[in-house]
């Protein structure tokens, strides 16, 4: 199929908005060919550093390096398109890369003077195949239909969309780089291991004593008031947000149906939870911040702050150090792990683990200054999302719409 129908966009570029408004219709599969690579590299045989970069079905852009020249694919650098066959990820790439692993697919356009690669590559980005567990998604992206204005059109709408991709591109820098900072300033803001005093102190706590050895249980009193409100809000944690609602989470809940013997907690409030995840080797503690009220499973270790003397907002940067780590593992019980869940007992969590603490004021002054880096990180976390949401809206505007998707 390569028929000419009238498709007319929402949104044109103004040289276009006279011109033929006849667009080709064809299939994506009849429109592309596909690249077997000489080699494919498994996981195992990814490196950190290489010549050249490996290109895999994952969601990173660049999963490995390799010095494998026999595996070496589009040594010219041709525009080409990776699809994943099980993930459905799409990447654009115009360098020469290694394949990795299984199950992704490598194609061009037939005719390169017909049809703009970076064009069809946001055409597809556009009309996205949902991942259904570990299916085969190649045949289906095949049957899409595709659309396609003259050449000149096609590169005015990619050259846009990659313009508002490159913008994102280089706020998600800043982003990083603004998290890699926090996490070195934390590194110095915090005494380290078999130190009371940190790297770096703030001028006016230099001349300060040491930072003083107390036990949890003397800061925090444990969370056991059970949900006789019936409160609906089922937390869970995340590394990112702190304790957050299951509904936004999962989009459903995977709590039991009665939760009256549920913990329940109030803003502010801390949450232990002794499951082993990645970049948790020891559970993760997190706050109540979201939300003036949820509910959390017995499993989770719950407590508060003592007195009006202490900053919660510190312990909240307290616990994502990994300060707290060694004292943990000091009472994980070895071998008694159940499904990455650690054995550690309530009595010694609260008796057994030592914290170090400056004095309040420069509690205060430290949860401060890594509340305002946060507060910068998440300024431009949500200049992304707008810009995602801006370019998807774009998008459906620049596409024509299709209704007919199989032959």
């Amino acid at each position: 199929m390569n028929t000419e129908k009238e498709f007319i966009p929402q949104l044109r570029f103004p040289e276009y908005t006279h011109a033929n408004s006849f667009w080709h219709e064809i299939f994506v599969g009849d429109s592309i060919k596909t690249i077997a690579p000489p080699k494919k590299l498994q996981s195992n045989d990814y490196k950190e550093t290489g010549k050249y970069p490996i290109i895999d079905q994952s969601q990173e852009f660049i999963c490995g390096y390799s010095d494998d020249d026999s595996a070496l694919i589009n040594k010219n650098s041709r525009e080409l398109i990776v699809f994943g066959d099980h993930t459905c990820v799409l990447k654009f790439i115009d360098f020469p890369f290694i394949q990795g692993a299984d199950g992704i697919k490598i194609f061009e356009p037939k005719r390169a003077d017909e049809i703009d690669v970076g064009y069809l590559y946001q055409y597809l980005v556009s009309s996205h195949i949902e991942s259904k567990e570990y299916k085969r998604h190649f045949s289906e992206l095949k049957e899409k239909i595709f659309l396609y204005p003259t050449i000149n059109e096609q590169t005015k709408i990619a050259d846009c969309l990659f313009a508002i991709d490159s913008y994102i591109s280089s706020i998600n820098e800043k982003v990083e780089q603004l998290k890699a900072h926090k996490k070195s300033l934390m590194q110095k803001m915090f005494p380290q291991k078999g130190q009371t005093v940190p790297e770096y102190r703030l001028p006016e706590f230099k001349d300060s004593k040491g930072w003083e050895e107390k036990r949890l249980g003397d800061i925090f009193k444990r969370i056991t008031n059970k949900n006789i409100t019936n409160n609906q809000n089922v937390l869970t944690i995340s590394a990112q947000y702190g304790l957050v609602s299951q509904y936004d989470y999962f989009h459903k809940s995977v709590a039991a149906s009665d939760l009256s013997n549920y913990y329940l907690l109030k803003k502010g409030d801390f949450a232990y939870n002794k499951s082993r995840s990645q970049g948790y080797p020891y559970g993760a503690i997190k706050p109540l911040r979201l939300y003036d009220e949820g509910v959390v499973s017995t499993l989770y270790i719950c407590f508060r702050i003592k007195g009006c003397d202490i900053v919660d907002t510190f312990f909240e940067y307290y616990f994502e150090t990994e300060l707290i780590n060694e004292e943990i593992g000091k009472i994980a019980q070895e071998g008694a792990r159940n499904h990455g869940l650690l054995n550690i007992s309530t009595d010694d969590f609260f008796n057994k683990v030592v914290l170090l603490v400056p004095s309040p004021s420069e509690q205060k002054v430290i949860a401060e200054c890594l509340s305002s880096l946060d507060r910068t990180i998440r300024l431009y976390s949500e200049k992304v999302s707008r810009l995602e949401q801006h370019k998807k809206g774009l998008m459906q505007q620049l596409f024509p719409k299709v209704k007919k998707l199989k032959k």
